[in-house]
C-alpha cells in the first residue's frame, strides 16, 4: 500500500509493518534515503530466498517492528562473562512482530495504521503501529503502541535501516553518546574490521587489528558486516550523504538509551545476501547487542556497566515509541 503527503511518498508492508521505500522531494530533486534489499525490488530474485529465513527478510526495506528486539546468539567465543548470560535465540528472530502479516486498521492520502494481535501465550497482547508523512516537511513519522499481556521485562528496538553510499559518494555519520562497543564475537566468517569486545569513545576511533578506525564515514574499501553498540546515545543521529541531502533520526532517547549500528555492506555471502546487500542499520535500541531476550533482561556484561539493555512494560498503561527522519538538502 501507499501513503502520500506535501514532500513526499512511501510504500509499506504489512508483513512486519514493513516502510518498503520511501521517497522524499528535497530542493526540487527526489532522494531515498533508505536501504532495500534487492531480491525485494527485482522480482526474478524474489524466490531466491530460501526456505526457512525470517518472514521480515523476505521483505527486508528501510524500518521494520523488532519485539522483543534480539535475532542472534550469543556467539561462542564471546568470553565468559556473556557466555554466562547466553540464551536461546529468539525465536523467530525479532519476535512474532517481524514475522507477522500485520492488518491495516487505518488508511489515509498520508497515513497507515496497522495492529497485530499477539497470541494468549505472548507476553505482548497488541501492538499498533502508525507510519505518517508530516505536512509541509521531507520528513515520515513513525508510532509503536506496545500493549503489554503481563507485567514483564523485554528488550525493545527500532530497525531504521538507511542506503549505503554508492560508487562516487560518501555518507557521514554523527552521533552523541558517552562510549561504545564492538560486538563481544565474531559477526561473520571472515569480518575483521574491528577487535570483538573493544571500547570506544568516538566513532573516529573504534579499534581495529590495524589501528583505530573511522566508521563515521562509509563505505570501507573492504566488505563489511559489523555491529557496534554506542550507549548513552543522545537523540538525534545525523546522516548526511556527499550527493547533497541529509537524513536526522530523532527517537525517545530516555526509553532507548542507545543505538546499535549494523553495518552490512556486501561481505554475507550465503542466499539471499549473495554479496549484494548494502544497508546501515541505525537501530535505537534498550537491548545487549541483538542479542537474546533472556541475555538482555540478564544481568549481562553492559548492565553491570550501567547501561540498560531492556524495558519494563505494564499491561494497564501502553507504552508508546516514536521516531522520525527528516530529510534535507546540504547544498
Amino acid at each position: 500500500m501507499g501513503i502520500a503527503w506535501s514532500h513526499g511518498s512511501a510504500t509499506v508492508s504489512p508483513l512486519a509493518a514493513m516502510l518498503l521505500d520511501a521517497r522524499f522531494d528535497v530542493d526540487g530533486r527526489v532522494v531515498r534515503p533508505f536501504a532495500r534489499a534487492e531480491w525485494t525490488r527485482d522480482q526474478s530474485l524474489h524466490d531466491a530466498v530460501p526456505a526457512g529465513e525470517p518472514e521480515h527478510i523476505r521483505a527486508l526495506g528501510g524500518d521494520f517492528v523488532a519485539l522483543p528486539f534480539g535475532s542472534a546468539e550469543v556467539p561462542s567465543d564471546a568470553g565468559v562473562d556473556w557466555a554466562a548470560v547466553a540464551g536461546p535465540a529468539n525465536d523467530p528472530p525479532h519476535g512474532r512482530a517481524a514475522d507477522a502479516e500485520w492488518d491495516i486498521t487505518e488508511l489515509t492520502a498520508g497515513s497507515v495504521t496497522l495492529a497485530l494481535d499477539l497470541p494468549v501465550d505472548d507476553p505482548f497482547a497488541r501492538l499498533e503501529r502508525t507510519i505518517r508523512g508530516i505536512a509541509g516537511q521531507a520528513a515520515i513519522e513513525f508510532e509503536l503502541r506496545i500493549h503489554a499481556r503481563r507485567p514483564h521485562r523485554a528488550p525493545l528496538g527500532l530497525h531504521p535501516i538507511f542506503r549505503m553510499p554508492e560508487q562516487g559518494e560518501t555518507l557521514t555519520l554523527a552521533s552523541r553518546f558517552a562510549s561504545g562497543r564492538t560486538y563481544p564475537g565474531s559477526v561473520a566468517s571472515g569480518s575483521a574490521l574491528l577487535i570483538p569486545g573493544a571500547e570506544f569513545a568516538a566513532l573516529d576511533g573504534v579499534p581495529g587489528p590495524a589501528g583505530p578506525v573511522d566508521i563515521s564515514r562509509l563505505p570501507f574499501a573492504e566488505t563489511t558486516e559489523e555491529v557496534v553498540q554506542l550507549l548513552e546515545a543522545r537523540s538525534p543521529v545525523s546522516l548526511t550523504w556527499s550527493s547533497g541531502y541529509s537524513a536526522t533520526l530523532e527517537w525517545d532517547d530516555e526509553v532507548l538509551p542507545s543505538v546499535l549500528l549494523w553495518i552490512s555492506d556486501r561481505h554475507l555471502q550465503d542466499a539471499p545476501w549473495n554479496g549484494r546487500y548494502r544497508g546501515l542499520g541505525v537501530e535505537p535500541i534498550a537491548s545487549a547487542f541483538d542479542f537474546p531476550a533472556s541475555t538482555s533482561t540478564a544481568l549481562n556484561p553492559l548492565a553491570r556497566a550501567g547501561s540498560v539493555t531492556s524495558v519494563r512494560l505494564n499491561p494497564h498503561e501502553p507504552l508508546v515509541l516514536h521516531h522520525r527522519v527528516i530529510i534535507k538538502g546540504t547544498t
